[in-house]
């Protein structure tokens, strides 16, 4: 499904200078130009991709694209004309978005360096996962780790997820709605297993560091997998997990050869 951003109507008296000139013809590899600033079709492919669509072809998707980028290049310029490009919160979260996409290359990079991976465990992963997926979509809420006897209890009976968010309540437990969506593919098969013996309704507690997570399973679908389908899902799985222990490995390097200073009260 096509994820749309807001569409901004572009105002005609805003005559704005994003690029060096106006009226220009769009160029060999442009697809259009906002007065003078040519939108690439890289540009608007990268939108289309960013919008999650499903069809980077279909002209009446393309055209929604390109007009969305017309509108945020007009109120971009805008933005740089009254220069709030300025401000200190502006700044700092300019900052954090291009922190966050140069980590996220970084893991990228770090975790595509070990493309071998143990056939031993896309073997076991296969067996744990069966021929069978499931999609879980549950309403849920985190909350801190109980230790009242009588509450752990009156949750433990709860038969609904109203009786839950009651006791917690009753209890002055604050909490917090964390709705999710899970993947069997990426549970661990225990747990799978148990949220599949459920009674539909049922809700259920999970243990974690540092609390608990309360949910009830509101839709689940079932994927039958052939052969292909789980040995897919298995390297798929197998692949992240040992990306992702490179990456520790090398941010727990990182940060041992590091020099950082904490405030008092702020270590970790």
């Amino acid at each position: 499904m096509t994820r749309y951003a807001l569409m901004v109507p572009i105002l005609g008296p805003l005559l704005l200078s994003v690029g060096a000139c106006g009226g220009k013809e769009p160029g060999e590899d442009a697809v259009a130009t906002v007065n003078g600033y040519e939108i690439t079709a890289s540009e608007l492919n990268n939108e289309l991709i960013a919008r999650g669509a499903d069809d980077l072809q279909d002209p009446a998707t393309r055209r929604g694209a390109l007009e969305a980028i017309i509108n945020r290049k007009l109120l971009v310029a805008l933005a740089q004309e009254r220069e709030l490009d300025q401000t200190p919160d502006f700044i700092l979260a300019e900052q954090r978005s291009r922190e966050l996409l140069l980590a996220d290359a970084a893991a990228r990079q770090l975790g595509s360096f070990n493309q071998m991976l143990d056939e031993r465990k896309v073997s076991e992963f296969v067996r744990s996962i069966g021929s069978e997926r499931f999609f879980y979509q549950v309403e849920g809420l985190r909350a801190p780790a109980l230790t009242d006897p009588r509450l752990i209890r009156a949750i433990e009976q709860a038969v609904t997820f109203d009786e839950v968010r009651q006791a917690l309540k009753a209890a002055e437990v604050e909490v917090q709605p964390a709705d999710v969506a899970w993947d069997s593919a990426g549970l661990p098969a225990e747990l799978v297993r148990q949220l599949n013996a459920l009674p539909d309704d049922k809700p259920f507690v999970i243990s974690q560091d540092n609390g608990i997570f309360a949910g009830v399973i509101r839709r689940k679908q079932r994927q039958v997998l052939s052969p292909e389908q789980a040995r897919q899902l298995a390297e798929a799985a197998v692949g992240q997990e040992s990306a992702m222990r490179t990456l520790n490995e090398w941010l727990g390097a990182a940060r041992s050869s590091a020099e950082i200073n904490y405030r008092e009260g702020y270590g970790p």
